[in-house]
Formats: C-alpha cells, structure tokens, sequence
C-alpha cells in the first residue's frame, strides 16, 4: 500500500507528512485521541451513573426500582444510537457526530444535577439518560469505524483494542471522582461533565483533521440487498443468544457494582475503589483477549471470558472483605469489554459476507440484554430485601450464555481472529 494511495484518501497524513511528523507519533496521537472520547461516551456517558448511584438512593432522590429503570433508558438509547449510527454518520460524516455525540453527554451529564427540582424527576432523569444513551452509541460506533479504518491503512488493526482501553479510563476517572466528591451526588454530576467537556477537547485536539467532516459515500442498493438477503449460519444464533445472555447478566453489576458494595458489611469501604480497579482492569482487557483469541480462537476466549466474569458477579454474594471485593472488580473489568470485542469479532468471522447486518444483530442481541437487566436486577433486590438474589441469578444468566458457546468451540477451535 502506497504512501501516495494513503495520501490521497485520508488528507491529514499528507500535512503531517509535509511537516515531517512521525507516522508512528501520529498512530498514538490518533489513538489517545480515540481512547478519551471512548473515555467520555462510555466511561461517563454510560458508566458514571453506577458510582454516582449509591449518593442518590442514600439521598432518597430515586429508590431501587426508579433506578433500575433509569438505567435500562440509558442501554434503550445506546441501542437506539448504536443502530442508528451508520445513517446518521452517512448523511452527516464521522466528524460531526462526534462533536455532536460529546456535546450531548457533556450536556445529559451536567443536567442531571438539576433534574432534581424539577416536576417528574424521575422521568426526566430517564430522558436524559436516554439521550446520553444515545450518544454514547453513535459516538462509540463512530470512534471504532474511525479507529479500525485509520490502523487497518496502517496495518496496525491489532492496536485497536488499546483505544477501547478508554472506556475503563472514563470509570476509573468517574470512580475516583466520586471517590472524593460523595456524598453530594449533584456535584458528583457537575464535575463529570466539566472532566467530560475538558476530556472531550483534548480527544479532538489529539485527532485533529482524522476525525472526516465529510459524507459517506452511498453504498449500492444492491449491495444492501445482497447482504439482507444472506443466510446465516446456525453457528450465528448460538453465538447471538450467549451475547444476549451475557448483556442480560453483566449489566446487573455494571449498574449495581457500587451500590452492591456500599449496602454489603464489610464491603461499603471498597466501593468506589473497586469501581477504579474494575476500571483499571478493564484497560488492557481487549487487547489481551484478543491476543488471548489469537491462540486459543473466538469461542475457546469467549467461554473463558464469560466463566471468569460469572465468578466475578458471584463473589460479593457470597464473600466478604476487600480481597473479595477486588477480585471481583478485576474479573468483572477484565472482561466485560473483552467479551464485547471477541463477540463482534467472532460474528464478522461466522458471517464474512454480511459483517455489518451480522454486527447490528448482535448488537440489537446484546442491547435487549442491557435494556432487561437492570430492571430484572432491581426488582430482585426489592423482592429478595438485597443484592444477593440478583447477583446470583445475574450470575447464573452469563454462565448460561458460556453454555451456548459450547457447541461453537469444536467447530472454531482452530480458527483465529486472523
């Protein structure tokens, strides 16, 4: 692949060139850039609320149930953004999106500290989360077509995972945050949308002209109707119904982890550093997992990954103590994006000739999971009088979903992610 082909279809390596910028600088400025919008859209965006959670319910702004709920319009709009995000990039480019997707999350984010005072809080608190939900999903689906697009010129396609990386960065920054701010979860609000808004900023200085402000070239309708028309192969539906399954289960700790924590004995010391490490945990994971995939093929990585994480959402049900609490944090962080990369990758390869109708089914597979979660999780907690019976049954739904890989890991035990 030629320098002058590069040059030609992506404007920015021809100025960078000009000036004499290292291709390499550029790979990891592109990158970093990536990984804080990642940071924002999904770390913030999504994730915020699990820490913040805790100083709500003690506050008495919300109850379980209203939480539960608030939560699953968050995973309604990411799934509405996530579908939605190739129209909207087509008729608008990857640029705009993005600045649209942050100012959005930046906005959602700030005001939930005042949706307190106003009439149906509830309600609003759910809109709001629905629209940052969607943002989320039009800015992650955004960010990984830039993010493939860029290294696969570059043939660096493996390094993508390191922006992904961004997502356990954003938890770690709100976990601390929180850490710090509690109990006063309208400041908690305040600051994660001004640390968004400054993050944000400094991911697109770090882009800088990657990020294309113009429209995507139209697709033939024929090709659309070649690839609606597809078959897919049983293998596939295996592969969908573990994913749903797996959106099922981990979103209960993904939105309760915090709260878990603090209402555990024990436990309520190590809730927001749990929160950080499963964070930290979480920055490495997809490109482990893939190397991981590399050797061992998707299922064989999947079926580890998702065994390991219903460890990781049992523990504090039946375990106390920091030991305990960490160990969840690191299997539950460890894994949760790992699983996310390893599934869409695995589709792509399942299904080579629709890869993109291949990963909208999934991701609608996934995003009903996340939707259910949240709601099954609080109503569990309320009926069981704690978190135990929820984790529990959480735990049991992804160990379900390993199940299903089962029939795939024969099959595709020699295959890797290539």
């Amino acid at each position: 692949m030629t320098f002058a082909w590069v040059r030609r279809r992506f404007l920015m390596v021809e100025a960078e060139e000009s000036r004499g910028e290292a291709a390499g600088e550029t790979l990891w400025r592109e990158i970093s850039g990536a990984a804080l919008l990642l940071a924002v859209a999904m770390g913030v965006g999504r994730f915020a609320y699990t820490p913040i959670l805790p100083d709500m319910l003690t506050a008495g702004v919300v109850d379980t149930g209203a939480a539960g709920l608030i939560a699953s319009a968050n995973f309604i709009g990411y799934l509405l953004g996530a579908l939605s995000a190739g129209f909207v990039v087509r008729l608008q480019g990857i640029g705009r999106v993005l600045v649209v997707s942050m100012l959005l999350t930046c906005l959602t984010t700030l005001l939930m500290a005042v949706a307190d005072d106003l009439p149906q809080q509830i309600s609003v608190f759910a809109l709001l989360r629905l629209v940052g939900g969607a943002a989320s999903g039009w800015a992650f689906v955004s960010v990984s077509a830039l993010m493939f697009e860029r290294l696969t010129l570059r043939g660096a396609g493996h390094l993508a995972g390191l922006a992904f990386g961004g997502v356990g960065l954003g938890m770690i920054v709100s976990g601390g945050a929180v850490a710090f701010l509690s109990p006063d979860w309208q400041l908690d609000w305040i600051v994660m949308a001004l640390l968004s808004l400054a993050l944000s900023l400094i991911g697109f200085w770090l882009l800088g002209r990657a990020m294309s402000f113009h429209k995507a070239l139209p697709v033939a309708k024929a090709s659309h109707r070649a690839a609606a028309d597809a078959s897919l192969p049983r293998a596939f539906y295996w592969l969908a119904v573990a994913y749903f399954c797996e959106g099922l289960g981990y979103i209960v700790t993904g939105t309760f982890m915090v709260s878990v924590f603090r209402a555990s004995e024990g436990l309520g010391r190590y809730a927001e550093l749990a929160w950080i490490v499963a964070g930290a945990a979480a920055v490495p994971s997809c490109v482990l997992w893939t190397l991981f995939a590399a050797r061992r093929g998707f299922a064989a990585a999947l079926l580890l990954a998702c065994l390991l994480q219903a460890v990781g959402i049992l523990l504090p049900a039946i375990s106390g103590g920091m030991a305990s609490a960490l160990l969840s944090a690191v299997l539950f962080g460890g894994t949760f994006m790992g699983i996310a990369t390893l599934a869409v990758g695995f589709a792509r390869q399942i299904v080579p000739h629709a890869p993109a109708r291949a990963i909208g089914l999934m991701t609608g597979a996934f995003g009903l999971g996340q939707i259910f979660g949240p709601v099954m999780g609080a109503a569990l907690a309320q009926a069981g009088g704690g978190f135990g019976l929820p984790l529990q049954v959480a735990a049991g739904v992804v160990t379900l979903g390993a199940l299903f890989l089962l029939p795939l890991q024969k099959r595709f035990q020699s295959v890797s992610p290539g």
